[in-house]
């Protein structure tokens, strides 16, 4: 029989490695290239969805006839 012991409850499951061999330098450079990429590609999204919205928004304000200076 074997039992197991319960931890408190909200009580966080410790982390384990999923593995104990480190990783070797290129492999490191390797990922953190990867993740600089990644980083990268979503503040270009973001930058070009920004850049949509403020379209929609001066092409809304041309049709109304509305100016920054009446916003202010």
């Amino acid at each position: 029989m074997s039992y197991q012991t319960r931890q408190p409850r909200g009580s966080p499951t410790p982390l384990r490695p999923v593995h104990s061999t480190q990783l070797s330098d290129a492999r490191h450079q390797s990922l953190l290239a990867q993740a600089s990429a990644f980083f990268a590609q979503a503040e270009t999204g973001k930058d070009a969805q920004r850049l949509q919205v403020i379209e929609d928004i001066l092409a809304t304000m041309r049709a109304h006839g509305i100016t920054a200076e009446d916003l202010a």
